[in-house]
């Protein structure tokens, strides 16, 4: 049941967490729990200290993502307003070619 009992504690305790993950990677480590437990725990503010960090770069890299797709959709928009000019100029070149070919069975009738 101790294996239970670690289970329920890692959802409340990050400490008991990254200390079940430093037993597993190195066996030597398990015994001397309390001296491991501190340790864990300087590690976990090291930790807290670099996990900021990483969140300011991908909020940043967020902030970067917003930025290049709003100036994408910006530019998918001209391009879907290129794509109706040119559809309409084909609509009318179709128009102005069926008049023209209307225009030449009359002219042979």
């Amino acid at each position: 049941n101790p294996g239970n009992a670690a289970g329920a504690e890692t959802p409340l305790l990050p400490s008991t967490f990254i200390d079940s993950i430093l037993q597993d990677s190195d066996p030597g480590a398990g015994p001397p729990q309390p001296h491991s437990q501190e340790k864990c725990l300087s590690v976990a503010c090291l930790d807290k200290n670099e996990l900021n960090e990483h969140l300011d770069t991908i909020d940043s890299n967020l902030d970067n993502l917003q930025t290049m797709l709003t100036t994408h959709g910006f530019s998918m928009d001209s391009a879907l307003l290129d794509i109706q000019d040119l559809l309409s100029s084909q609509e009318q070149q179709k128009l102005t070619e069926t008049e023209a070919g209307a225009a030449d069975t009359g002219t042979r009738e």
